[in-house]
């Protein structure tokens, strides 16, 4: 039998919190499990903003642990951040993605306006619209073998699976 945990302990540790600066909700967060070059990358989405944030490692911290360990060290930092020019947006959902032919990191996100843009993460730009959605989009996930397939589920009752190329 385990040993009896006080109510006060926790085997957990928290080691950051990240409010963002347009106040409000953040609906998503999203590690990229797409691409293990960047697996230490994580987005989330909130109000007309998508934001990459990097996972730094205790080296990278310079937490003075032994810099030769890769472990994360529970600290980020911002990478980059997406606007959308319509302010009246909110998106409610990420997902990372890679470009096939050219390995460029993808992030697909989406929500109110029922559009999924497609943002190139090498030059901070969307690249492309899917159009479709007659109403809110509330979830994304790329295919695990297929990272050109996306599937969408929305507020109008559907599911659509899209093809990026």
């Amino acid at each position: 039998m385990p040993p009896k945990r006080s109510q006060n302990s926790s085997a957990f540790k928290l080691t950051q919190l990240i409010q963002e600066d347009h106040g409000c909700p953040i609906y998503n967060v999203q590690f990229n499990t797409c691409d293990l070059r960047h697996s230490h990358l994580f987005a989330t989405v909130g109000s007309n903003r998508a934001t990459v944030y990097e996972c730094l490692s205790n080296a990278e911290y310079g937490s003075g642990i032994d810099p030769k360990r890769q472990d994360p060290c529970g600290n980020t930092r911002v990478l980059q951040a997406f606007f959308d020019e319509n302010i009246s947006e909110s998106f409610f959902s990420c997902v990372f993605s890679i470009d096939e032919e050219d390995h460029t990191p993808l992030l697909a996100i989406a929500g109110l306006t029922g559009l999924i843009k497609i943002i190139d993460l090498s030059i901070g730009r969307m690249v492309k619209a899917l159009y479709g959605h007659g109403n809110s989009v509330n979830d994304l996930k790329i295919h695990p073998q297929y990272p050109c397939l996306v599937l969408s589920a929305s507020k109008d009752e559907s599911v659509r699976l899209w093809n990026m190329k």
